[in-house]
């Protein structure tokens, strides 16, 4: 089994991120203040702690807006942070820890989808407390 792809939604500086891994050797390189540390926390965060510990700041500045757009109008909306890995499966690999709901043998991958939801009651707790 192995990583072929991590997606990253909504999470500080990575919007949309997509980052598909090499079979050797993938880097991560660029500028400062680009999402370098962002993307290792995320995984960090949900790969390596007992709880998601996320908070309001940890939402994309852009989807932070959107947020207090809903929150002023006090609209229902369910926002989230997501993880999404993409693995890479062969014949030989223990498969049971995961649910596949494809059964074509030409499909090789399964997707696991790691939100973390807020909503806006919760937000809205949030802000109280902040402010």
């Amino acid at each position: 089994m192995k990583i072929k792809k991590i997606e990253v939604k909504n999470f500080r500086l990575l919007k949309d991120f997509s980052i598909d891994i090499e079979d050797d050797l993938s880097l991560i390189i660029g500028k400062n203040n680009t999402g370098k540390t962002s993307f290792l926390c995320i995984l960090q965060k949900f790969l390596n702690e007992e709880k998601n510990t996320f908070s309001y700041n940890d939402f994309n500045i852009e989807y932070q807006s959107e947020i207090e757009t809903a929150l002023k109008s006090y609209d229902y909306w369910e926002f989230s942070i997501s993880l999404e890995i993409t693995i890479e499966y062969n014949e030989k690999d223990d498969l049971s820890s995961f649910i596949i709901n494809n059964l074509d043998p030409n499909v090789n991958c399964v997707i696991v989808n790691l939100p973390f939801p807020a909503t806006i009651n919760s937000l809205l707790f949030y802000r109280f407390l902040t402010h």
